[in-house]
């Protein structure tokens, strides 16, 4: 994902939008949707846009709680002339996610709704354990990470 979010823009404009606002449902992230362009073979740009969708798998008795875990797909796409290929599945992260957030946030850190105020990408997940037995200490893993999207 860092890598992904770090390339967000390449060879754009600043007057190009980079991405379209995350979706949330439910406390999650949902849908995420990202551009770049690349150079193809005479040097003309490619445009590619990446997409995060998230998806429920299972559910899991932990501390007696029911939480629902789901699963991240990343797909791609790319525009061909004036039309996009279709979404082409790239990959999928553990089934086990219990917790996806990309936040937008600006200069100092407080969130924004806009992708032109934009500054820092937040990104927050949690996973359950693959082996839970009864009640113990730790019962989520989670991990987050901050990084400033590069200039255009």
């Amino acid at each position: 994902m860092e890598n992904d979010h770090s390339t967000l823009g390449t060879n754009f404009d600043s007057t190009t939008v980079r991405f379209s606002l995350p979706q949330v449902q439910n406390g999650n992230t949902t849908d995420f949707t990202f551009y770049r362009d690349t150079l193809g073979v005479a040097f003309n740009k490619v445009r590619i846009e990446t997409r995060y969708q998230l998806i429920d798998t299972d559910t899991v008795e932990v501390n007696d709680s029911t939480i629902q875990m789901h699963q991240i797909i990343r797909s791609f796409r790319v525009k061909e002339g004036n039309k996009w290929t279709k979404w082409q599945e790239d990959g999928r992260s553990s089934g086990r996610l219990s917790y996806f957030m990309i936040s937008l946030l600006g200069d100092l850190g407080q969130p924004v709704d806009a992708e032109a105020e934009t500054i820092f990408f937040k990104m927050d997940l949690s996973v359950v354990p693959p082996f839970l037995q009864g009640r113990q200490y730790l019962s989520l893993l989670s991990w987050g990470s901050t990084i400033r999207l590069r200039p255009y």
